[in-house]
């Protein structure tokens, strides 16, 4: 790899501390404004509104946004992460699968995106992007409906500890088998969680999910309620009606409160019926032992498999021996040149 050293690590410490060692340390422990913790941060007549921006894409976009207490010191459990992986579900059954059959929503976005901004010791923010379609700009307050819809099933159910192992497995398996990173990108990456993490959980406090918080995470979706949500929605339509420009890009807006029969809604919607957790996910793998080689391998690929409608074609890595399959796959179909609107 260009990224691996191939001196001992013993010499390569040597090297660091020649270097580094001259570095002076104050002794000061990281920024900390968790004596603030306690208020409500965002209370203020300006948050729980609607606000209609213009973007400079042309985009349509609604962003619904939560302030929480702070989370630094629930790492170990992720509440956050846990709940944005079941918001941003997206097989049979999940949120988005109902808003796309309905073609009110592309995509959706869930989550925390652990910036300092949204992350910090004194409040962390949880948000949900829907990108709209058309009709779903015209059903805005049935999109946002079904949302709420869906976090009452995940509060009527409470938190799921067989979900959260998947997601933990899933986490330890990708930091195991990481692809190695540009040495820049990963020695600012533990250079951050220095300032958050206690010295064993340096290298991993970031990825990996320590212990079930059944507790954090039913506190966290008591906090997802109507009540508290602020709303952007980004469209370019004139018809918002524009009338304030903010004053460091000069991006045009307006504000409104949020209609009290669309809080109402919000608050005594059931889930939709089509509404399930996400099923036992069976191809999550146990056994990443490999399989042993054979006296000789082929340099390239070889057909296994030939019938009508495929072939497919294999080839051994002799070289890097990771539990890691990539698949390529080529379509080959006559349909697509029978005519230019196909």
């Amino acid at each position: 790899s260009e990224f691996q050293a191939r001196l001992p690590l013993s010499l390569l410490e040597t090297w660091v501390v020649k270097s580094f060692s001259g570095v002076p340390n104050n002794r000061l422990p990281p920024q900390n404004f968790g004596m603030f913790s306690g208020g409500v941060s965002f209370k203020t007549p300006q948050f729980s509104k609607i606000y209609r921006v213009d973007p400079v894409k042309d985009t349509q976009e609604v962003e619904l946004c939560w302030v929480m207490p702070s989370l630094l010191d629930l790492y170990r459990s992720k509440p956050h992460h846990y709940l944005s992986s079941l918001i941003g579900h997206e097989g049979k059954g999940s949120l988005l699968s109902y808003l796309r059959q309905k073609v009110w929503v592309l995509e959706l976005y869930s989550g925390n995106s652990e910036c300092d901004f949204e992350h910090n010791s004194m409040y962390a923010m949880f948000t949900v992007t829907f990108l709209l379609t058309d009709e779903g700009m015209k059903h805005l307050q049935q999109v946002v409906e079904a949302l709420f819809g869906y976090l009452k099933l995940l509060q009527a159910s409470g938190p799921n500890e067989r979900y959260f192992k998947e997601i933990q497995t899933i986490a330890d398996l990708s930091f195991r088998y990481e692809e190695e990173s540009s040495a820049w990108d990963y020695t600012e990456v533990l250079s951050e969680n220095m300032h958050f993490y206690p010295p064993e959980d340096y290298i991993t406090g970031s990825d990996l999910f320590y212990e079930y918080n059944p507790q954090a995470i039913q506190n966290c979706l008591e906090r997802l309620v109507p009540d508290r949500v602020n709303i952007m929605l980004f469209n370019k339509n004139e018809e918002m009606g524009f009338d304030q420009t903010e004053p460091w890009f000069n991006t045009r807006y307006c504000v409104s409160e949020i209609p009290a029969d669309w809080l109402e809604s919000w608050k005594k919607v059931e889930p939709h019926p089509s509404f399930t957790l996400p099923q036992p996910n069976i191809f999550i793998p146990r056994d990443l032992s490999l399989v042993p080689l054979e006296a000789t391998v082929e340099p390239y690929p070889v057909k296994i498999r030939h019938d009508e409608q495929s072939e497919v074609w294999f080839r051994r890595d002799v070289k890097f021996e990771q539990p890691i399959a990539y698949y390529y796959y080529y379509f080959i179909s006559p349909l697509l040149q029978l005519s230019p609107q196909k």
